[in-house]
């Protein structure tokens, strides 16, 4: 394999962008119905993503996470909140298994096209 084309040379700029939208509600089933009313594209949660090659074999990858923000979290009963954190925490670790699919896909992009750029 040329060296051009390791697939541990091909490293994408990386940029992550945050956004959120917030739920107010004082209840588990309130907080839900807010999250399936006000998410994004009707989701809890959504990462975009975009990848960019140019002709020099330059990568970069946009990542856009946007999630579920409490305006109150403070509020919430206390075993309410800590459901609360531990549902954005496994979310947001759901939502970076997306990004990491952009990230993949900027680091195919540059191996594959990196011997064409060599012409």
């Amino acid at each position: 394999m040329a060296i051009w084309a390791q697939p541990s040379l091909a490293k994408p700029s990386v940029s992550i962008k945050e956004q959120s939208y917030s739920v107010d509600a004082l209840t588990a089933d309130g907080i839900l119905d807010q999250m399936r009313k006000r998410g994004p594209r009707g989701h809890w949660a959504y990462t975009d993503w975009y990848v960019k090659w140019t002709g020099s074999c330059k990568t970069s990858v946009s990542i856009t996470y946007t999630m579920p923000r409490h305006r109150n979290e403070a509020k919430l009963d206390p075993a309410l909140r800590k459901r609360w954190k531990a549902m954005l925490a496994a979310l947001r670790k759901h939502e970076e298994k997306h990004g990491q699919h952009g990230i993949k896909a900027a680091r195919e992009m540059r191996v594959r096209n990196a011997p064409m750029a060599m012409l």
